[in-house]
């Protein structure tokens, strides 16, 4: 450590050296950007051309209300969805160094140099290869959103995946009610009572075929609401489990990466109030305007 600003050396580690497939991970980082905005596209407007028609055959208050859940749900997702991966998660603002003159004592106090980018950055910093850049308090990068997660964009990647989460949830419930509306309509078996269980799995082999064999449900609209009820389970469960992982790091004034490290020690002063950490990222505003859809960065960006 240096005794006069503070800055961390290492000069008996090694340099690693830095892959230069940029544009590999650009096209990489496009195709799944690309890929994820069709598919929340085709849920949306699959789960509106699917649901409504069935469920809402005139129009109502049921129909215009549900159209303005549907329309929060998507432009929140989006939105999101476009804040954090075009947003810059984390740039690390130019300090001076080099000579005593340009550095106040201490002034880098905890800071490491970053032989990619040939300046200092912060203890929390990461230098991403894939970005080619050093994020501040980086918590991974993401090839989905085509970004890193950092503090400059942490607040609209959770917000993403909680719209994610509530908006595959109500489509799940919109495409399961249309399904059941849609089967109704189909003549099953007339059944009186069952004696065992032999009868019972006959029973649901019958209905199966019933249900298999009519031209509803063999219709487009049916096989479209089969879809969505899987496609919108899998992505509430997958996307589930990351929020609850990211929200609990959050909570606990943790980055993924000082996870990964164990390094307990790098940042301790956010560990004395948890509620807090939760407002480094997300404002100091009522917590439900956490919610509300915000461009440009909060507390956390501008904390070492």
């Amino acid at each position: 450590m240096c005794g006069w600003c503070g800055a961390i050396s290492n000069c008996s580690a090694p340099v690693k050296k830095e892959r230069r497939c940029f544009n590999c991970y650009h096209i990489l980082d496009f195709v799944l950007v690309t890929t994820i905005i069709s598919l929340i596209i085709v849920i949306i407007g699959g789960g509106v051309w699917a649901t409504f028609p069935v469920l809402f055959p005139e129009l109502g208050f049921s129909f215009f209300l549900h159209t303005a859940f549907t329309s929060i749900l998507s432009f929140n997702t989006l939105f999101n969805y476009c804040a954090a991966s075009f947003v810059q998660a984390g740039p690390i603002p130019d300090i001076a160094w080099g000579s005593v003159d340009c550095v106040n004592e201490g002034g880098l106090r905890g800071y490491r140099f970053c032989h990619a980018c040939q300046k200092p950055k912060p203890p929390s910093a990461h230098h991403c290869r894939a970005c080619n850049a050093c994020v501040n308090e980086m918590d991974h990068h993401c090839p989905f959103i085509g970004n890193c997660v950092g503090a400059g964009n942490h607040r609209p990647f959770i917000l993403f995946l909680l719209f994610t989460v509530l908006s595959n949830m109500y489509v799940f419930t919109m495409s399961l009610s249309a399904i059941i509306k849609i089967w109704a309509q189909v003549d099953l078996p007339k059944v009186y009572g069952v004696a065992s269980s032999t009868q019972a799995m006959l029973v649901i082999a019958s209905y199966l075929q019933a249900l298999l064999g009519s031209s509803i449900s063999s219709s487009a609209r049916a096989l479209a609401l089969l879809y969505l009820i899987a496609v919108s389970v899998s992505v509430a469960i997958g996307v589930g489990l990351l929020l609850h992982h990211q929200v609990k790091q959050l909570y606990e004034g943790y980055t993924l990466i000082e996870t990964l490290q164990h390094a307990s020690d790098i940042r301790t002063g956010l560990r004395r109030g948890q509620w807090r950490n939760l407002r480094r990222v997300f404002g100091h505003g009522h917590p439900l305007s956490w919610v509300l859809p915000k461009l440009g960065s909060n507390g956390k960006m501008h904390e070492k």
